[in-house]
């Protein structure tokens, strides 16, 4: 199964558990291009803007490309984007601004919270930090050795709010 979002726009939504904006979950290799993610809520969940968990271990992709999240909060992991088991996570050309996980109760990934993930690419990424210390977190890499193509290139991380 999948999902294309091209050109759209994702706001003001709330779940009550997890994907407040989008929840991309069983079977699914979802592609999102040019999107606006702002103001949406998972109120007991994971991702605030977008929920990506395949089920499959590792055996589906997530692509977003020239998209912006803004504003989303989890009340636990990946405020913008929470991604679980995905094979390839190819993240480009996207704003990243002013999301909110729980931090305080120790959750984390603001930005961005990726869990048991292949390959990563994250190019050309603007990320505005509420806490830098968790705005993006990667899971399940115990050392640099176990990173699987953790790529991270030209990316732009700004620190002008602190909580």
């Amino acid at each position: 199964t999948n999902l294309e979002l091209y050109n759209s726009e994702v706001t003001n939504n709330t779940s009550y558990y997890d994907g407040g904006g989008v929840y991309a979950y069983y079977y699914m290799t979802p592609t999102i291009y040019n999107t606006t993610f702002d103001n949406n809520t998972a109120t007991y969940g994971n991702g605030g803007g977008l929920y990506f968990y395949p089920y499959a271990g590792n055996a589906y992709d997530l692509t977003v490309q020239s998209s912006t999240f803004t504003n989303n909060t989890a009340y636990y992991n990946g405020g913008g984007i929470y991604s679980y088991s995905a094979d390839d996570l190819f993240l480009a050309d996207n704003i990243i601004n002013q999301n909110t996980a729980n931090v305080s109760s120790g959750y984390y990934g603001g930005g961005l919270y990726m869990y048991s993930t292949d390959t990563a690419n994250v190019v050309r990424d603007t990320m505005n930090l509420l806490k830098p210390e968790r705005n993006v977190l990667v899971r399940m890499e115990t050392v640099p050795d176990d990173i699987h193509g953790m790529h991270v290139a030209q990316g732009i991380l700004t620190k002008d709010h602190f909580g």
